[in-house]
């Protein structure tokens, strides 16, 4: 069931609608009584022999990143620039790039298959916290605390 809630996810993930609405909220429920689970060692191994560890990271990344396109779609662009670090996908220090290209090639295809959309998200939430941040200039706090977020954002998603 994991496995076909994770392909519905990923085939949703960016879009709205109802569609996607019941399906999150089946993922929160299920991410749920996994969490619930795991706290009993019974039920906990009987989970772990029906659900690979990989399937199950895959449908939490899933579950994150629709948090991620909520909060964009919203315009909570600083927060979704939060969400999307919190979710250690994409390198935000150079060091880190040959990490995270290896980790690529370890995404189920849900996930593979949404990664531009993921990037052009995350690139557009860093030019509109700067052209906030331009527009308002460096009095206002929201914007400096945007800028914040750019200034700890190295320069590898810029290339």
């Amino acid at each position: 069931m994991l496995v076909l809630v994770t392909k519905q996810m990923g085939r949703v993930l960016t879009q709205t609608g109802p569609e996607r609405s019941k399906l999150v909220e089946l993922s929160k429920f299920i991410k749920m009584k996994y969490e619930m689970e795991v706290r009993d060692p019974q039920k906990y191994e009987s989970f772990a022999r029906q659900v690979s560890d990989t399937n199950f990271r895959s449908f939490v990344l899933l579950l994150g990143l629709s948090d991620f396109f909520d909060l964009y779609r919203a315009g909570n662009f600083s927060k979704a620039l939060e969400k999307i670090k919190e979710l250690d996908m994409l390198p935000f220090q150079s060091q880190f790039l040959e990490e995270k290209v290896n980790s690529f090639k370890h995404y189920s295809d849900s996930i593979r298959r949404n990664f531009a959309d993921v990037l052009i998200a995350t690139m557009d939430c860093l030019l509109r916290i700067y052209n906030a941040y331009r527009s308002s200039g460096p009095a206002m706090d929201p914007a400096r605390e945007s800028v914040r977020l750019l200034h700890n954002t190295p320069h590898i998603l810029f290339i």
